[in-house]
């Protein structure tokens, strides 16, 4: 959109209908362009307080090696190459500025930083986010921007003190008694307001409206005391915790009106002073284009290096090379803070302000394409599937949570499942948090013996599976919980990832469609998320339904009565698969229907071949276990396959299918028309819409094989 913006203000500019000074005026009568200029520099406040609340700092600590390589190859050489570039041709580049020593410098190091607030929204956009390109890119970011920042206050306060010692000492301490004060004065403060925001409720609106309010205030002050109207909101939103209560709670009442108003008026207003076709020296703008374009190839060049200093793929390096060059709205708030210092002629701001679009609109596609075309070391492994693991040894499990409700269906499973300490289970519990009020992703690993890794709704979760972990007394069941914090549209990069780091062999995600108090309600998350992880899993997918709302979580040592609908092909093969683990429990009784059309024509023999062997070595493993019951149905056509499906799906309070169906086409012929929910598959959504008379707690599990 920001994009769009710039474009309709240099249409509205001196470069095209702004050349005719009557229609000029008439566009923006009076004082009009001081109005636009005046709420410019209101966003600017809002735009750089909001980032600072977004940003986490304590990313500076936790960043490794390769993140401090990429960020200082990053700003070292475009800083040499733009400081040689411009020391050589500054009599021939636009601007006062470029007489002084001083601000060459400053401009150089500018050239090479790469602002966190501007790459944060377009890797949102991309759904880069989540992914590692994405989280290496955003820690060097943050690395890179305080470096630059650093080097260019140091830089200002030794010009300074070559005309005043007294007036640089007199900046210093006044950029050191914002930080002061905010430290010890506001982050205090806005503890206090999130200690007294209850768990689980939103902060007063009369605290966010002061907070929002106290950002104009703060950015008076910090102009009255030597800096300027940034610096003091940059400080405020630093001190302000991210993430909610507090920080999701701002960017939540303010990030629509601070990007899609001020920001856009901002930008307005900088495309309104860009005239393409203005007075200017012989081949100065080519000029400034090109000391502008060699900032950016030195930055890529530079960051390219580091990634494969790194042992980073080619195209993955490229890739955080390009991503490190955008240029955005920062950039433009420090190029038209030169413009009014008098430190830039107007064609050259027109220069730089268009380089930055061009920069960023020719970056943004090829990082797309790269993103696409980069294979991961999860996309070089063959999918893991339960199917053909060895079933006896242990199992890993992934399952994503985002609220309590699902949590008694999950046990459901695991309990039914019969971990021991000759066939352990491991369940990786992902506990799916929405990145709001902040800018970085982040995987949260909660120890078992931390009191203080969890809080809130979570504590619930955990501490239903830990309770169910200490009632296992064979001891083989373990659980590891971790929190993902991240935007809906990537989260499933965070949740694939996670279970090939693990190793898992199935991941287990609720259906969007769950019951509450009789009542079906909609989670927005899943229905994100699911397609996405279906698609891209590393491993089986096993969708996870309930039919009714439970009324207590399952206890350990439950009996359970399965059921395994088979009607043939991969993913019916890895649900029999799931359920023959459930064969070994004591307590639990399976059965297997397998569905066969009465005439086999046209059916996959392939299919067939592979159906009848698993089935085959299912029913010898299992021949002697009186727990274990197997049938064959014969049926003509799809409404037949739904009329033995009533029948008996009622008798089981765990059902497990496959979510596709290829063997026979006949056994599903014509269901496809009527299927409410064909995220379930045909045969998924038959069972998970059926009615229980008996009011029980009925788990369905509809699993999908990754081929």
């Amino acid at each position: 959109m920001a994009f769009c913006v710039f474009q309709a203000a240099i249409i509205l500019g001196p470069s095209f209908l702004g050349r005719d000074k009557k229609l000029g005026n008439a566009l923006f009568p009076g004082n009009g362009a001081t109005v636009v200029s005046t709420l410019s520099k209101l966003g600017v406040m809002y735009f750089v307080f909001l980032a600072g609340v977004k940003m986490d700092a304590t990313m500076l600590w936790r960043s490794g090696k390769k993140t401090l390589v990429v960020a200082g190859f990053g700003i070292v050489l475009p800083v040499l190459a733009v400081g040689c570039a411009t020391f050589l041709l500054k009599d021939r580049l636009g601007g006062n500025g470029f007489n002084d020593t001083t601000f060459i410098i400053l401009f150089s190091i500018f050239s090479g930083v790469t602002s966190f607030p501007v790459i944060q929204p377009i890797l949102v956009q991309l759904n880069l986010l989540s992914s590692k390109l994405g989280r290496l890119a955003m820690s060097a970011a943050m690395m890179n921007q305080t470096i630059g920042h650093v080097l260019m206050l140091l830089v200002q306060a030794f010009s300074v003190s070559k005309i005043s010692v007294a007036i640089a000492i007199s900046f210093i301490i006044s950029l050191f008694f914002i930080v002061i004060l905010g430290i010890f004065v506001v982050r205090p403060i806005m503890m206090s307001i999130i200690r007294a925001t209850p768990e689980g409720e939103p902060v007063k609106y009369f605290y966010t409206s002061f907070i929002l309010l106290a950002v104009m205030l703060v950015g008076f002050f910090s102009d009255i005391l030597g800096g300027n109207i940034i610096a003091g909101p940059m400080v405020f939103g630093l001190v302000i915790p991210d993430g909610p209560p507090l920080g999701a709670a701002i960017a939540a009442k303010s990030e629509t009106v601070i990007d899609g108003l001020l920001m856009s008026i901002f930008i307005t207003s900088c495309g309104m002073r860009v005239d393409l076709f203005g007075p200017q020296e012989q081949g100065s703008s080519l000029l400034v284009y090109s000391v502008f374009f060699l900032g950016c190839a030195a930055k890529v060049f530079g960051t390219v290096i580091a990634c494969i200093y790194s042992k980073m793929p080619l195209s993955d390096s490229l890739a955080v090379g390009l991503i490190m060059s955008f240029k955005g709205e920062v950039d433009m708030i420090v190029y038209s803070y030169w413009l009014d210092g008098k430190l830039l002629e107007e064609q050259t701001f027109s220069s730089m302000v268009v380089s930055v679009a061009i920069i960023t609109g020719l970056a943004t596609p090829i990082v797309k394409r790269l993103s696409r075309i980069t294979r991961t070391s999860m996309d070089r492994h063959p999918r893991r599937m339960i199917q053909y693991d060895r079933l006896l040894k242990e199992l890993r499990v992934a399952t994503c949570i985002h609220s309590k409700e699902t949590v008694p269906y999950v046990l459901n499973l695991m309990d039914a499942s019969y971990a021991t300490k000759e066939t352990p289970l491991i369940l990786h519990v992902l506990h799916l948090v929405e990145l709001v009020g902040s800018a970085t992703p982040m995987l949260i690993s909660h120890e078992k013996n931390d009191e203080n890794s969890t809080s809130g709704s979570l504590d619930h979760i955990l501490n239903a599976f830990k309770k169910f972990e200490q009632q296992n007394t064979n001891g083989g069941f373990v659980v590891e919980a971790f929190t993902c914090i991240a935007p809906y549209n990537s989260m499933d990069e965070d949740i694939c990832q996670f279970a090939f780091d693990k190793k898992v062999a199935l991941i287990i995600i609720p259906f969007y469609k769950h019951h509450v108090g009789g009542m079906e309600v909609m989670d927005r998350c899943f229905q994100i998320i699911n397609p996405k992880v279906l698609d891209k899993a590393p491993c089986s997918v096993g969708i996870l339904v309930d039919r009714k709302s439970p009324v207590h979580v399952c206890k350990y040592q439950t009996e359970h009565h399965v059921g395994i609908l088979f009607l043939g092909g991969p993913d019916d093969r890895e649900a029999l698969s799931c359920g023959y683990r459930f064969t070994r429990h004591p307590r639990v009784f399976v059965n297997v229907v397998r569905f066969l059309p009465l005439d086999p024509r046209g059916d996959d023999e392939r299919q067939r071949r592979l159906d009848d062997d698993l089935m085959d070595d299912f029913r010898n493993k299992c021949s002697k276990n009186d727990r274990v019951f197997y049938r064959e149905v014969m049926v003509r056509d799809g409404e037949e396959t739904v009329s033995e499906i009533r029948a008996i799906d009622d008798i089981f309070d765990i059902i497990i299918v496959g979510l596709t169906q290829k063997t026979s086409p006949k056994l599903v012929e014509g269901l496809s028309e009527w299927s409410e929910n064909p995220e379930l598959g045909v045969i998924g959504d038959i069972v998970s819409s059926s009615s229980d008379s008996s009011g029980r707690t009925v788990t369905v599990l509809v699993v999908k094989q990754q081929g």
